[in-house]
């Protein structure tokens, strides 16, 4: 990928509704992802699975109903009011 350099991502103010566990491929440096204000209900199961350098995930103002399984067991990251004010209908039990 040639944007296997790629720090930050920011792609907050989209229409982006689901993210699922190939979307990072290949971002293996990512450490900011920014998807704040878009349509964003789902969470995929791995979603995280080839972002292991990820550090901090905005997810305000998005009406997330569902994150799969394992979605942040391979990374560390810095959770900033990821749920707050979210209408969960389903989060697995794997999910962290």
């Amino acid at each position: 990928s040639c944007l296997v350099s790629l720090v930050k991502y920011h792609i907050s103010n989209n229409t982006i509704k689901n993210i699922n566990f190939n979307l990072f491929y290949g971002l293996y440096n990512l450490k900011t992802l920014d998807l704040r204000n878009n349509s964003l209900e789902i969470i995929g199961d791995e979603c995280f699975k080839f972002s292991e350098k990820l550090e901090n995930l905005y997810l305000q103002l998005n009406p997330i109903r569902f994150i799969g399984s394992r979605s942040f067991w391979t990374t560390l990251i810095q959770i900033k009011d990821i749920f707050k004010n979210q209408k969960l209908e389903y989060l697995s039990d794997c999910a962290f």
